[in-house]
């Protein structure tokens, strides 16, 4: 009798396990092709600047947000697999996937404030240059000059401020980045963003320093 029952815990203890292991294989199996969407999608957004120089401003902000909108998709479809198995491993890679939004959601805010600063200089050289032909219209002239000018100031310290959130923004993402890569190195398939995030935070720090000595 104590033969049958030691077998039978053996027998359970092997189903158990066995199960166990099914399950963590079938939840990468699942999460491994949502993994490979996001990369691409990091990819791309990270490298929109170098694939497409051309770029206009309404062309970004559509892909910028397309970008955040299938990234929230992914981070949907990982929500739905188990919560119990590898809960862990599976907090660490939505946290993972929502730095990512972050960080776009922050360079799409940055995009917008250098756009402002772009129509805000365009009208004051604009305004500057229209200089009245009768001496009734100069002190007109001397308000509307002025505020178009200061309109621009702002414009320009709101950019320098959306530029530090997003520096913030990806740093953060290269931390986190750095943080869970051997946690989730069982997870979800290698990749290789680090060295084009810190060349971002690079490009922009250079940025911010020459938008400051202008």
């Amino acid at each position: 009798m104590k033969k049958k029952l030691l077998l039978l815990s053996f027998l359970l203890i092997i189903f158990l396990a066995g199960f166990h292991f099914y399950k963590i294989h079938s939840l990468k199996s699942a999460i491994r092709p949502l993994a490979l969407k996001d990369n691409i999608l990091i990819e791309a957004i990270l490298n929109i600047e170098k694939n497409s120089p051309n770029i206009t401003f309404a062309e970004y902000f559509e892909k910028a947000q397309k970008n955040i909108e299938q990234r929230d998709d992914v981070i949907f479809n990982v929500k739905l697999l188990s919560p119990y198995i590898l809960k862990k491993e599976i907090d660490m890679y939505i946290d993972l996937l929502n730095t990512e939004n972050e960080c776009v959601r922050s360079e799409i805010a940055l995009s917008r404030a250098g756009l402002d600063v772009s129509s805000k200089f365009d009208w004051a050289d604009y305004q500057i240059k229209d200089i009245p032909t009768s001496y009734y219209f100069v002190e007109s002239y001397k308000r509307s000059t002025k505020k178009a000018i200061n309109e621009f100031k702002e414009a320009v310290k709101k950019k320098e401020s959306k530029n530090e959130e997003f520096l913030e923004a990806v740093n953060k993402l290269l931390s986190v980045e750095k943080k869970y890569a051997d946690p989730l190195s069982s997870l979800i398939p290698k990749r290789n963003i680090i060295p084009r995030l810190e060349e971002i935070v690079k490009e922009n720090e250079k940025k911010s320093e020459e938008s400051k000595k202008t």
